[in-house]
């Protein structure tokens, strides 16, 4: 509910910023209160950098579980690779057994 809450919110901001803009296009501006109108949009342009993330579904509480699962995956690829190596050494040993006894001593198989 709140996710959608958000969303909701941030969809209102971006058309009261959009028709904000669109409303100082058609109506001028006095001289006077220039200054302080460009101000106040800055600060609400401002302001949307934290409100239009989650309306476009860039949240940082979802880019943080992100990072938590790369590490993870990071991990798990590291334990993978040992265990590959460990694999491969004990290959190493058994062909290189079979190698002295079959070929270079000839013992391994006995013909009756």
């Amino acid at each position: 509910m709140r996710n959608i809450f958000e969303k909701v919110a941030a969809l209102l901001f971006l058309f009261m910023l959009v028709g904000i803009v669109l409303f100082l296009v058609y109506v001028p501006m006095p001289a006077a209160s220039e200054k302080v109108i460009l101000m106040i949009i800055g600060a609400l342009v401002a302001a949307s950098t934290g409100a239009l993330p989650k309306l476009f579904g860039t949240d940082k509480g979802e880019e943080d579980s992100l990072k938590k699962r790369v590490v993870a995956l990071e991990q798990h690829i590291a334990v993978l690779n040992a265990e590959a190596k460990v694999v491969k050494s004990q290959y190493d040993q058994i062909v290189q057994m079979l190698i002295e006894r079959h070929v270079v001593n000839g013992d391994g198989i006995v013909s009756e």
